[in-house]
């Protein structure tokens, strides 16, 4: 009985470190970096040399005379452009 306790256990926690470890690499890989001006936001990642950029979406803001925003335009898929 105390064997099979002992091995559950560490086979738990063996899991649990994994799971921990993955969930760390994808945060790594997701690394989003944002750029704001008055008329746009864009959305890019952090590449994996962690150097440079990748844009993936860009916000485009219209607004009246009042200043209340009007228009939020989404442009996705921007790597191909």
């Amino acid at each position: 009985m105390k064997k099979t306790f002992t091995k559950k256990t560490l086979v738990a926690g063996i899991a649990a470190a994994l799971m921990t470890l993955t969930a760390t690499n994808v945060n790594a890989k997701e690394t989003f970096i944002y750029g704001q001006n008055q008329q746009s936001l864009i959305v890019s990642t952090l590449n994996e040399d962690g150097k440079t950029l990748t844009p993936k979406w860009k916000y485009e803001y219209q607004y009246d005379t009042l200043g209340t925003m009007t228009e939020k335009k989404l442009t996705a898929g921007m790597q191909n452009k």
